[in-house]
């Protein structure tokens, strides 16, 4: 009688453990996805910069540190557009942007004279 419950406190002893295995592993395992999602999760964000502002990079191109292309390039980056270069100049391509950034710019035409 006493070899069965020495073979019983045993069992029951083993059975604890290795319910205690199984929880601590599968606790191990839940915390590793959360660990590999989260890292997934931050190599995929999109990188933020909070480092300029459009005043900041219109001060920029006005000062000539930086050239028209770049500027084109860092306001679609600050807006949220798309990056693509559009407006005819450097690359070549059409800009369909609104912006006047070249005052300069001769329409052919003529001005009235005051007079």
């Amino acid at each position: 009688m006493g070899c069965v419950l020495a073979v019983g406190v045993a069992l029951r002893r083993t059975l604890i453990w290795g319910v205690v295995l199984l929880v601590v592993v599968s606790a191990l395992g839940v915390l590793l996805l959360l660990a590999r999602w989260l890292y997934v999760k931050w190599l995929t964000a999109p990188p933020r910069r909070k480092d300029f502002s459009m005043a900041a990079l219109e001060a920029l191109r006005d000062g000539g540190q930086i050239s028209q292309a770049e500027f084109r390039e860092l306001r679609c980056a600050a807006l949220g557009l798309d990056s693509t270069p559009s407006e005819e100049g450097e690359s070549g391509e059409k800009d369909k942007s609104q912006s006047s950034a070249d005052t300069k710019v001769d329409d052919g035409m003529k001005e009235a004279e005051d007079g």
